[in-house]
């Protein structure tokens, strides 16, 4: 298989994953010393987190779930020399914090073969990020939401 053949082939196990909220399958999907990047930096975050902490987050995130997250990729665009892909996605779920969604651009980069992502780099609307995280950070506080 090329190397862009799998790089698409290991988006949509990515899309799986998260669409099934297996968090293990998606880290699965991951190569060592992976890095998570949310943008824009300075209103979302301002560091690089690695695959253990990005799961921590979207544990806290799922423990605030009442219907399933569904994510939807589209419009991607693959440079295969490079190792790298770009789409948009979109996600919404219900949550006991009230609708969560978001939209954004996510560039993936790859091990050459394809099979492992490295790098992703998000870029979400940071108010509608922020506004939601605050709500978790919130209720959090006080535990997990029932």
């Amino acid at each position: 298989m090329s190397s862009l053949a799998a790089q698409k082939a290991t988006i949509a196990q990515l899309l799986a994953h998260v669409n099934s909220w297996d968090l293990e399958a998606i880290v699965a999907v991951f190569a060592p010393g992976f890095t998570r990047v949310l943008q824009p930096g300075r209103s979302v975050e301002s560091r690089e987190v690695n695959a253990d902490e990005l799961i921590v987050g979207l544990k806290r995130l799922g423990s605030t779930f009442i219907t399933p997250i569904k994510y939807d990729f589209r419009n991607y665009v693959h440079d295969g020399d490079a190792h790298k892909s770009t789409f948009e996605f979109t996600n919404a779920a219900e949550t006991r914090l009230g609708p969560f969604g978001l939209e954004g651009v996510m560039i993936l980069e790859f091990t050459e073969d394809g099979t492992k992502i490295f790098r992703l780099v998000e870029y979400v609307d940071s108010k509608v990020y922020m506004a939601f995280r605050e709500k978790v950070a919130a209720a959090m506080k006080g535990g997990p939401p029932n």
